[in-house]
């Protein structure tokens, strides 16, 4: 089921060319500006209680922060997707 909302305004821009995460969230700048946003991936689905996206809202308000929601895979899995080091954190500041 879809639902309308006006409590959201949701947009989207086409990315032409295949140039990556960073050129996308580029792409949106323009009507992004400052504001907070939610990126998502359409090929990945996470599967919980809770909705996902309702997590790292939640999260990104709590500690004013950027926040990136992630999924524990295999090291076999692994070669499949982008990998987040947690021990590699230039900040240093990883919740759980």
């Amino acid at each position: 089921m879809v639902q309308s909302s006006t409590l959201h305004n949701i947009q989207f821009k086409r990315q032409h060319y295949p140039k990556g995460l960073g050129d996308a969230i580029l792409q949106a700048k323009s009507f992004v500006g400052d504001e907070p946003f939610l990126l998502t991936l359409g090929d990945n689905i996470m599967v919980s209680d809770k909705p996902a996206s309702k997590q790292v809202m939640e999260i990104a308000d709590r500690y004013q922060a950027t926040a990136i929601l992630t999924q524990a895979v295999s090291n076999q899995e692994a070669k499949h997707y982008g990998i987040v080091d947690e021990a590699s954190s230039r900040s240093g500041d990883v919740y759980d």
